[in-house]
Protein backbone atom coordinates (compact mmCIF):
# COMPACT_ATOMS: atom_id res chain seq x y z
CA UNK A 1 0.00 0.00 0.00
CA UNK A 2 1.00 3.35 -1.11
CA UNK A 3 2.32 5.79 1.86
CA UNK A 4 1.59 9.56 1.69
CA UNK A 5 3.88 12.43 2.11
CA UNK A 6 3.99 13.76 5.77
CA UNK A 7 4.45 17.74 5.74
CA UNK A 8 5.96 19.27 8.72
CA UNK A 9 4.08 22.89 10.29
CA UNK A 10 5.15 25.73 12.56
CA UNK A 11 2.12 28.00 13.09
CA UNK A 12 0.30 27.03 10.63
CA UNK A 13 3.24 27.09 8.10
CA UNK A 14 4.93 24.28 5.90
CA UNK A 15 8.73 23.86 6.82
CA UNK A 16 9.50 20.03 5.62
CA UNK A 17 8.17 17.47 3.67
CA UNK A 18 9.18 13.32 4.06
CA UNK A 19 8.70 11.42 1.52
CA UNK A 20 8.00 7.45 1.57
CA UNK A 21 11.46 5.44 1.45
CA UNK A 22 13.37 9.17 1.49
CA UNK A 23 15.03 11.75 4.41
CA UNK A 24 12.84 14.31 5.59
CA UNK A 25 14.06 17.37 3.55
CA UNK A 26 13.80 20.73 4.93
CA UNK A 27 12.40 23.47 2.98
CA UNK A 28 14.57 26.59 2.58
CA UNK A 29 12.06 29.66 2.01
CA UNK A 30 12.19 33.86 1.36
CA UNK A 31 10.28 36.43 2.75
CA UNK A 32 6.97 35.47 0.95
CA UNK A 33 7.22 32.03 1.94
CA UNK A 34 8.30 30.52 -1.36
CA UNK A 35 10.45 27.31 -1.57
CA UNK A 36 13.60 28.52 -2.75
CA UNK A 37 15.38 25.14 -2.15
CA UNK A 38 15.08 22.21 0.02
CA UNK A 39 17.88 20.85 2.06
CA UNK A 40 18.00 17.87 3.25
CA UNK A 41 18.20 16.85 7.50
CA UNK A 42 21.86 17.11 7.80
CA UNK A 43 21.46 20.54 6.54
CA UNK A 44 22.78 20.33 3.15
CA UNK A 45 21.73 21.67 -0.14
CA UNK A 46 19.33 19.45 -1.99
CA UNK A 47 17.90 21.70 -4.66
CA UNK A 48 17.47 24.94 -6.19
CA UNK A 49 14.24 26.67 -7.88
CA UNK A 50 13.23 30.05 -9.07
CA UNK A 51 10.03 31.54 -9.63
CA UNK A 52 8.28 33.88 -12.24
CA UNK A 53 6.36 36.52 -10.15
CA UNK A 54 3.00 34.61 -10.58
CA UNK A 55 4.50 31.36 -9.13
CA UNK A 56 5.27 29.60 -12.57
CA UNK A 57 8.48 27.59 -11.65
CA UNK A 58 11.75 28.81 -14.55
CA UNK A 59 15.16 27.15 -12.83
CA UNK A 60 15.55 24.24 -11.36
CA UNK A 61 19.05 22.74 -10.11
CA UNK A 62 19.96 19.91 -7.91
CA UNK A 63 18.20 16.64 -7.39
CA UNK A 64 14.99 17.39 -9.59
CA UNK A 65 13.35 16.24 -6.36
CA UNK A 66 10.23 18.78 -7.28
CA UNK A 67 8.07 19.51 -3.90
CA UNK A 68 4.67 20.47 -4.47
CA UNK A 69 4.51 23.36 -2.46
CA UNK A 70 6.64 25.18 -3.83
CA UNK A 71 5.97 29.21 -4.97
CA UNK A 72 4.55 30.76 -1.40
CA UNK A 73 4.37 26.76 -0.08
CA UNK A 74 4.83 28.02 3.27
CA UNK A 75 1.24 29.26 3.38
CA UNK A 76 -0.34 26.20 1.27
CA UNK A 77 -0.20 26.72 -2.10
CA UNK A 78 -0.52 23.46 -4.00
CA UNK A 79 0.73 22.87 -7.17
CA UNK A 80 -1.73 20.55 -9.25
CA UNK A 81 -0.17 20.31 -12.41
CA UNK A 82 -3.06 21.04 -13.83
CA UNK A 83 -3.46 23.51 -17.36
CA UNK A 84 -5.21 26.53 -16.36
CA UNK A 85 -5.53 25.68 -12.68
CA UNK A 86 -1.50 24.96 -11.78
CA UNK A 87 -2.28 26.09 -8.08
CA UNK A 88 -4.42 25.36 -5.87
CA UNK A 89 -4.60 27.92 -3.12
CA UNK A 90 -7.22 26.51 -0.34
CA UNK A 91 -10.34 28.08 -1.68
CA UNK A 92 -10.06 28.49 -5.21
CA UNK A 93 -7.06 28.13 -8.15
CA UNK A 94 -4.46 30.21 -10.05
CA UNK A 95 -2.95 30.16 -13.32
CA UNK A 96 0.50 30.82 -13.68
CA UNK A 97 0.45 31.16 -17.14
CA UNK A 98 -2.65 33.82 -17.51
CA UNK A 99 -1.38 34.78 -13.80
CA UNK A 100 -5.29 35.64 -12.64
CA UNK A 101 -7.53 33.14 -10.48
CA UNK A 102 -9.59 30.60 -12.69
CA UNK A 103 -12.78 31.61 -10.31
CA UNK A 104 -14.12 34.57 -9.43
CA UNK A 105 -12.96 35.83 -6.32
CA UNK A 106 -15.91 35.49 -3.40
CA UNK A 107 -15.71 39.06 -2.28
CA UNK A 108 -16.48 40.36 -6.01
CA UNK A 109 -17.47 42.82 -7.43
CA UNK A 110 -16.59 44.81 -4.46
CA UNK A 111 -12.91 43.18 -5.28
CA UNK A 112 -11.28 42.01 -9.11
CA UNK A 113 -13.55 39.15 -9.84
CA UNK A 114 -9.50 37.13 -11.52
CA UNK A 115 -7.39 39.60 -10.07
CA UNK A 116 -4.26 37.88 -7.68
CA UNK A 117 -3.65 40.21 -4.74
CA UNK A 118 -4.68 43.60 -7.17
CA UNK A 119 -1.45 42.73 -8.94
CA UNK A 120 1.26 43.13 -6.85
CA UNK A 121 2.60 39.30 -6.07
CA UNK A 122 6.39 41.06 -5.45
CA UNK A 123 4.92 41.91 -1.68
CA UNK A 124 1.76 40.29 -0.88
CA UNK A 125 0.55 36.62 -0.63
CA UNK A 126 -3.12 35.65 -0.38
CA UNK A 127 -3.53 32.35 1.72
CA UNK A 128 -7.12 32.07 1.98
CA UNK A 129 -7.46 32.93 -1.56
CA UNK A 130 -9.51 35.86 -0.86
CA UNK A 131 -7.76 39.50 -0.47
CA UNK A 132 -5.60 40.60 1.80
CA UNK A 133 -6.82 43.16 3.07
CA UNK A 134 -9.60 41.34 4.48
CA UNK A 135 -7.40 39.33 6.45
CA UNK A 136 -5.46 41.99 7.72
CA UNK A 137 -9.26 43.54 8.69
CA UNK A 138 -10.31 40.58 10.62
CA UNK A 139 -6.81 40.68 12.57
CA UNK A 140 -7.46 44.28 13.12
CA UNK A 141 -11.13 43.82 14.35
CA UNK A 142 -10.66 40.99 16.09
CA UNK A 143 -7.38 42.41 18.09
CA UNK A 144 -10.11 44.94 18.95
CA UNK A 145 -13.04 43.57 19.75
CA UNK A 146 -10.39 41.20 21.55
CA UNK A 147 -9.32 44.33 23.97
CA UNK A 148 -13.06 45.76 24.81
CA UNK A 149 -14.38 42.53 25.51
CA UNK A 150 -11.57 42.45 28.33
CA UNK A 151 -11.85 45.77 29.52
CA UNK A 152 -15.83 45.17 29.66
CA UNK A 153 -15.79 41.89 31.05
CA UNK A 154 -18.69 41.05 34.03
CA UNK A 155 -19.78 45.26 33.18
CA UNK A 156 -22.59 46.19 31.00
CA UNK A 157 -20.94 45.97 27.47
CA UNK A 158 -22.84 48.27 25.56
CA UNK A 159 -22.46 51.57 28.76
CA UNK A 160 -18.71 50.19 29.01
CA UNK A 161 -18.43 50.24 25.25
CA UNK A 162 -19.69 54.03 25.56
CA UNK A 163 -17.60 54.85 28.47
CA UNK A 164 -14.32 53.11 27.03
CA UNK A 165 -14.90 55.36 23.61
CA UNK A 166 -15.43 58.49 25.47
CA UNK A 167 -12.57 58.44 27.95
CA UNK A 168 -10.16 57.50 25.33
CA UNK A 169 -10.60 59.18 22.69
CA UNK A 170 -7.40 59.45 21.02
CA UNK A 171 -7.39 55.57 20.97
CA UNK A 172 -10.52 54.69 19.94
CA UNK A 173 -10.24 56.95 17.01
CA UNK A 174 -6.54 55.20 15.80
CA UNK A 175 -8.67 51.45 16.14
CA UNK A 176 -11.32 53.22 14.12
CA UNK A 177 -9.60 54.99 11.77
CA UNK A 178 -6.94 52.39 10.84
CA UNK A 179 -9.46 49.49 11.29
CA UNK A 180 -11.82 51.42 9.15
CA UNK A 181 -9.64 51.64 6.63
CA UNK A 182 -9.25 48.17 6.14
CA UNK A 183 -12.60 47.31 6.17
CA UNK A 184 -13.44 49.34 3.53
CA UNK A 185 -10.79 47.94 1.34
CA UNK A 186 -11.95 44.68 1.66
CA UNK A 187 -16.07 45.16 2.40
CA UNK A 188 -16.46 48.66 -0.08
CA UNK A 189 -17.46 52.06 0.67
CA UNK A 190 -20.97 50.32 2.18
CA UNK A 191 -18.52 49.98 5.23
CA UNK A 192 -18.14 54.22 5.42
CA UNK A 193 -21.58 55.04 7.07
CA UNK A 194 -20.81 53.16 10.53
CA UNK A 195 -17.49 54.44 10.46
CA UNK A 196 -18.35 58.06 10.28
CA UNK A 197 -20.62 57.32 13.32
CA UNK A 198 -18.01 55.98 15.47
CA UNK A 199 -15.69 58.34 14.43
CA UNK A 200 -17.88 60.79 15.23
CA UNK A 201 -18.69 59.35 19.17
CA UNK A 202 -14.70 59.01 19.80
CA UNK A 203 -13.91 62.08 18.11
CA UNK A 204 -16.13 64.17 20.44
CA UNK A 205 -15.72 62.39 23.82
CA UNK A 206 -12.62 64.36 25.26
CA UNK A 207 -15.30 68.04 24.37
CA UNK A 208 -18.19 66.18 26.06
CA UNK A 209 -16.34 65.00 29.60
CA UNK A 210 -15.50 68.67 29.78
CA UNK A 211 -19.15 69.76 29.21
CA UNK A 212 -21.07 69.96 32.80
CA UNK A 213 -23.44 68.14 31.28
CA UNK A 214 -21.21 65.01 30.28
CA UNK A 215 -22.47 62.61 32.56
CA UNK A 216 -26.07 62.80 31.88
CA UNK A 217 -26.27 60.65 28.71
CA UNK A 218 -24.89 58.06 30.64
CA UNK A 219 -27.20 58.64 33.70
CA UNK A 220 -28.66 54.91 32.86
CA UNK A 221 -25.19 53.86 32.83
CA UNK A 222 -24.29 55.16 36.03
CA UNK A 223 -27.53 53.49 37.50
CA UNK A 224 -26.75 50.04 36.29
CA UNK A 225 -23.16 50.18 37.74
CA UNK A 226 -24.19 51.02 40.99
CA UNK A 227 -26.91 48.13 41.36
CA UNK A 228 -24.06 45.87 39.99
CA UNK A 229 -21.62 47.08 42.69
CA UNK A 230 -24.26 46.53 45.35
CA UNK A 231 -25.27 43.59 44.27
CA UNK A 232 -21.62 42.32 44.35
CA UNK A 233 -21.00 43.63 47.98
CA UNK A 234 -23.77 41.62 49.61
CA UNK A 235 -22.93 38.52 47.63
CA UNK A 236 -19.35 38.40 48.52
CA UNK A 237 -20.95 39.43 52.20
CA UNK A 238 -23.25 36.61 52.41
CA UNK A 239 -20.57 34.30 51.21
CA UNK A 240 -18.07 35.50 53.78
CA UNK A 241 -19.50 36.92 56.29
CA UNK A 242 -17.40 39.91 56.71
CA UNK A 243 -18.70 41.41 59.91
CA UNK A 244 -20.74 44.61 60.81
CA UNK A 245 -18.40 47.18 59.07
CA UNK A 246 -18.69 45.56 55.77
CA UNK A 247 -22.03 47.07 54.46
CA UNK A 248 -21.54 50.32 55.33
CA UNK A 249 -18.28 50.42 53.75
CA UNK A 250 -19.06 48.70 50.48
CA UNK A 251 -22.00 51.01 50.42
CA UNK A 252 -20.18 54.44 50.59
CA UNK A 253 -17.76 52.70 47.89
CA UNK A 254 -21.00 52.34 45.31
CA UNK A 255 -22.41 55.33 46.29
CA UNK A 256 -19.56 57.59 46.09
CA UNK A 257 -18.04 56.22 43.15
CA UNK A 258 -22.10 56.72 41.45
CA UNK A 259 -21.82 60.39 42.36
CA UNK A 260 -18.06 60.27 40.44
CA UNK A 261 -19.95 58.06 37.34
CA UNK A 262 -23.06 61.28 37.39
CA UNK A 263 -19.77 63.99 37.57
CA UNK A 264 -21.85 65.11 41.32
CA UNK A 265 -17.94 64.38 42.36
CA UNK A 266 -14.59 65.16 40.93
CA UNK A 267 -12.21 62.34 41.99
CA UNK A 268 -12.87 58.82 42.26
CA UNK A 269 -13.12 56.85 45.01
CA UNK A 270 -10.86 53.84 46.19
CA UNK A 271 -11.66 50.93 48.06
CA UNK A 272 -9.08 51.17 49.84
CA UNK A 273 -10.42 54.44 51.41
CA UNK A 274 -13.65 52.76 52.88
CA UNK A 275 -13.06 49.09 53.28
CA UNK A 276 -9.30 49.06 53.71
CA UNK A 277 -9.18 47.76 57.25
CA UNK A 278 -11.24 44.52 55.92
CA UNK A 279 -8.95 42.14 54.42
CA UNK A 280 -10.59 41.33 51.13
CA UNK A 281 -10.78 42.34 47.76
CA UNK A 282 -12.51 44.96 46.26
CA UNK A 283 -15.88 42.57 45.15
CA UNK A 284 -16.54 45.43 42.12
CA UNK A 285 -14.32 47.81 40.45
CA UNK A 286 -16.33 50.85 38.71
CA UNK A 287 -15.07 51.44 35.41
CA UNK A 288 -13.55 54.74 35.94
Amino acid sequence: MAMNRIYYTVAGEVIAEKRPGQDRRDYVTDILGTTAGVASSNGSSVERYEYSPYGRRTYTAGAAWFPRLGWCGSHGYYQTGRVGADLFVRARHLDTLSNRWSSVDPLWPREHAYQYVNGNPISHVDPTGQTPQCIAFVACAGVALAAVTYACFGKPFFCCLKDWLRKRPVVATAVITTCGALGVACLGPAFVASLRTLATLAGTGAAAAASANAGRPYSDCCTEYYMMCQAACSAAHWRNKYGPGWPGCCENYCSENYKYCERRRDTPRSWECYCGKIKTRNPFRWPI
